[in-house]
């Protein structure tokens, strides 16, 4: 007999990866928007006249007018540097209540109330930007303590609803928002930078997408499919199989997880490909216009072109790893792993050592940067999911906070090492990455695991048998349906 309801064909999963993925996007974009819109933003011009600014006078439009003015930026380099790192200091904050509030308020209530944090936080920066400096740096501040949700809301999702069978495909979906949000931030503002809107059209069209996105995610979304309307029994059994049969809440070992070797070994490897992924993030705008001499609007399109590819990547990358059958669960994590690195520690070295009449080389190995980049979903993501199971929420909690030390040291690194912007300068910060990158690929790949841990393991059993228990018990107070005297 049929079941009654409305179950979506039995893809409800697949519309929560949707709207997750769509708004993560947005929280992603949000932090991201201040390093594109930062390279056409300028102090006011010739007779008060603020370019690009909420008069809707295009700066492309009077470059006649003030050939002969110095057009100064908005924020200075120090300025510009403090921003960026204000992301960090929000990141490694919104981090520190994650795991409480993940265990005690679930994905649902603590995602939105992450993303409101993050809509808000857009949609004052246009306002507040002529007040004071570090009103703006207050809400970058914010803008980084939603980004902190990213990492630990795409473990917990994935841990609730991707299915083991088809996990390699779901977590390079859902990662996806990663390349989707650095693509909004990079395409849109490159269009808005150069028309009569300006920049303050950016944080504006952010801030309302994101509410506007968050809103039927919390009507839709619920923690688990097992207390979701729209999930059929079928399609429940699609995404159980194989996970533990307990849906309770349990504690996190904290002090086994981190004395774990697999953990260490992922931390390390977030190291490497995190630095690598948040030079592009942070700073390939800028690379690619004050470097490389790109104006605003192809430095838009030119930066956006290797995320584009990085998703056309992991689209196909995630099926196939669920279906190759050569080799253990292990072995296909480290040749993931591997690819995803090795090609871009390679890529820097190309992008040093490339001589100043081969910028098309220079653009083909910024490219595959974030494009092998994305391999790291099967590779590294992939690990944590499989060892952690329920308690993956952790570890990609520890990663978004690597990853935040890493944002808060990133700008005053490359502000020392590379001040004028020149090739030279950044040739040494390619080589120095590709290095570490090299390094922490092969730690990962010796302490690399596949099988759930025991820390992992123990707790599910423990569960389990405590209900088996309480079941025994309530069935052995109550008459034996063979033994019962019926009237």
């Amino acid at each position: 007999m049929a079941e009654a309801g409305i179950y979506c064909c039995h893809l409800t999963r697949f519309i929560v990866l949707a709207l997750t993925t769509a708004c993560m996007t947005m929280v992603i974009s949000n932090s991201l928007a201040m390093n594109f819109t930062v390279i056409c933003m300028w102090k006011d011009g010739p007779a008060g006249i603020r370019l690009n600014s909420t008069n809707g006078v295009n700066s492309l439009d009077l470059n006649s007018t003030l050939s002969s003015a110095v057009r100064e930026p908005m924020f200075s380099k120090s300025q510009q540097s403090t921003l960026f790192s204000a992301i960090a200091i929000g990141n490694i904050l919104g981090t520190l209540p994650l795991t409480f509030l993940l265990n005690n308020w679930g994905i649902r209530y603590t995602f939105t109330l992450y993303g409101l944090i993050s809509a808000f936080s857009t949609l004052f920066v246009p306002v507040l930007v002529d007040v004071n400096f570090w009103l703006i740096v207050f809400m970058r501040i914010l803008q980084g303590f939603a980004l902190a949700v990213s990492f630990p809301s795409l473990g917990a999702v994935v841990s609730s609803w991707g299915p083991m069978k088809s996990s390699g495909t779901y977590i390079c979906l859902i990662s996806c928002h990663f390349q989707l949000g650095a693509l909004v931030a990079m395409l849109i503002p490159g269009e808005l930078c150069t028309s009569s809107y300006g920049w303050p059209a950016v944080y504006y069209g952010f801030g309302i997408a994101t509410l506007a996105l968050f809103a039927p995610f919390f009507i839709y979304f619920r923690d688990s499919p097992h207390i979701h309307r729209n999930v059929s029994s079928k399609e429940l059994n699609t995404i159980s199989l194989g996970k533990p049969t307990s849906t309770e809440k349990q504690p996190v070992p904290y002090s086994k997880i981190i004395k774990d070797l697999a953990f260490i070994g992922i931390c390390v490897s977030n190291i490497g490909g995190g630095l690598g992924v948040q030079l592009m993030f942070q700073y390939g705008p800028i690379y690619l216009n004050k470097v490389l001499g790109f104006d605003p609007k192809a430095t838009g399109m030119a930066a956006a072109v290797p995320y584009a590819i990085c998703i056309v990547v992991k689209v196909i990358i995630g099926p196939l790893s669920d279906m190759m059958t050569c080799g253990s669960e292990r072995t296909k994590i480290i040749i993931f792993n591997t690819i995803s690195q090795l090609p871009m520690a390679i890529c820097f070295v190309t992008m040093a050592l490339a001589g100043n009449d081969m910028v098309w080389l220079i653009q083909i190995a910024y490219s595959l940067v974030n494009a092998c980049a994305g391999l790291s979903a099967v590779g590294v993501t992939k690990s944590i999911q499989l060892i952690a199971r329920q308690h993956s929420h952790f570890i990609m909690t520890v990663m978004s906070f690597i990853v935040s030390v890493i944002i808060l040291i990133l700008p005053y690194a490359v502000m020392f090492i590379a001040p004028d912007n020149t090739r030279s300068q950044w040739a040494i910060i390619f080589l120095g990455s590709a290095g570490l990158i090299t390094f922490t690929t092969m730690f990962f790949n010796f302490t690399a695991q596949a099988e759930t841990r025991p820390w992992a393991e123990h707790s599910d059993k423990r569960t389990v048998s405590i209900r088996m228990r309480r079941h025994q018990s309530q069935t052995s107070s109550q008459p034996n349906e063979k033994h019962k005297i019926y009237p």
